[in-house]
């Protein structure tokens, strides 16, 4: 894989990747923005204004005459909105990606932001709240990010509160535009089978008077709670949900890809210690899987699952139970194994317009520089079984963790004495 990094004059970075082995084209767009930039008055800014953006611009002034552009061609339209990064993108007909890539300059170069569409879109994020905090298992990850970030941005929703989202108004979107949406806080992505030179100049062209600023930075992060801590929220459920976090690493730290191997030994895949000891031997839930998020200055090791209320105890105690093992010994057949699993999930990513333009873009703006297939699997290769040993007597301390719970649970002492023991074995 190729790519080509230019920056426009307006100062819009801008990647193109040229696949000749597809008939369809991505155009994405990113932003250095998200929900941890937003202090306590506007929480949920970020996302309300990604929705608003869909509602209209001078010259596709209604949401149908905006996803008309792309879905009359056969495309698909969406976007998103993360804790550092907010992204609006569209997969295409190759013949058409210049209608793409003009829409998507248009929302956010012309948007209406009528007061009317953004009474309309808090309800529809309303509901979307309301979605989320009726899903246990969703419910269970935001009070775990909650109980690691408390009382700031990071541990917020994405999403906001109705509570916050209903003082938000039209000025104070504007204001997060202007502040915000500007060109030395933009990355733009084209990736497919398409004519680099006239990407360039189509791009040139619709970005040209794009707002100019220096973007307000995101507000720290802190990690002040010293565990062991369990939180139960208490719910009728026939499943009780359960979410373990722990301090992790940034996207940038020298011992990233040691814990992402970790966390593939550990509960990535069928044949991972978790998915072998949880289900396959004891049947004690249907999905367990470990996790890595990596932020731009921090980061999250995880694990989720949901299992019988009656066998919650059991299963926290074989997860701690093979925390404290993977302490010990990890063999070199494991490590092999997950470094080919690794690369071989990247490499099967790497084959769709969509997924080349995310892994692209991210890089750019997150970690501002842009490692291919070729560096990363030379980096995964490098790590040493002493390299996850480090990281595995460094994240896996009692005082580092974060148990959530949602379910019919009401006695969490258990658990908490079972976590003490980690840094006893």
């Amino acid at each position: 894989m190729n790519f080509n990094l230019n920056k426009l004059s307006s100062g819009v970075d801008l990647i193109t990747s040229n696949l000749n082995n597809t008939r369809t084209a991505t155009v994405m767009l990113f932003f250095g923005t998200g929900s941890r930039y937003e202090n306590e008055k506007l929480w949920g800014a970020s996302h309300l204004f990604e929705h608003a953006l869909f509602k209209g611009t001078k010259t596709h002034p209604t949401p149908s005459a905006i996803s008309g552009v792309i879905e009359s061609k056969g495309g698909i339209f969406n976007a998103f909105t993360d804790k550092e990064m907010t992204g609006y993108w569209c997969k295409i007909p190759s013949e058409f990606v210049e209608d793409g890539l003009k829409i998507l300059a248009e929302m956010v170069t012309e948007p209406l932001l009528r007061q009317e569409d953004i009474d309309v879109e808090k309800k529809v994020v309303f509901e979307e709240i309301n979605a989320s905090n009726d899903s246990p298992d969703s419910k269970c990850s935001l009070n775990a990010e909650n109980l690691i970030w408390p009382d700031q941005p990071m541990g917020r929703d994405i999403a906001g509160s109705v509570k916050s989202l209903s003082k938000i108004n039209k000025k104070d979107l504007m204001q997060y535009f202007f502040n915000q949406y500007v060109a030395s806080n933009a990355v733009l992505v084209v990736s497919g089978n398409i004519d680099i030179d006239k990407i360039n100049l189509c791009a040139e062209n619709v970005f040209k008077h794009f707002n100019n600023g220096n973007p307000k930075p995101y507000f720290p992060v802190l990690f002040t709670n010293k565990g062991p801590i369990v939180s139960v929220e208490f719910r009728e459920t026939s499943q009780t949900n359960l979410s373990f976090l722990l301090k992790g690493y940034s996207v940038n730290h020298q011992n990233r890809f040691a814990i992402d191997l970790l966390s593939v030994i550990l509960g990535e895949s069928m044949s991972s210690r978790l998915f072998e000891e949880v289900r396959e031997k004891r049947g004690l839930a249907y999905s367990i899987n470990s996790f890595n998020v990596h932020f731009s200055d921090c980061g999250l090791f995880g694990i989720d699952s949901g299992v019988n209320k009656n066998n919650l105890f059991e299963a926290v105690d074989v997860i701690c139970d093979q925390l404290v093992k993977i302490k010990t010994k990890i063999e070199d057949k494991e490590l092999k194994e997950a470094k080919d699993l690794m690369k071989g999930r990247l490499s099967m990513r790497l084959e769709d317009s969509r997924s080349i333009a995310s892994f692209l873009g991210f890089q750019q703006l997150i970690k501002k520089k842009i490692q291919l297939f070729e560096e990363i699997s030379d980096l995964i290769d490098s790590i040493t079984l002493d390299d996850i040993n480090l990281v595995t007597k460094d994240i896996f301390k009692t005082e580092n963790f974060i148990l959530s719970i949602v379910g019919s649970v009401k006695n969490s002492d258990a658990l908490i004495e079972k976590m003490n023991l980690l840094n006893q074995k």
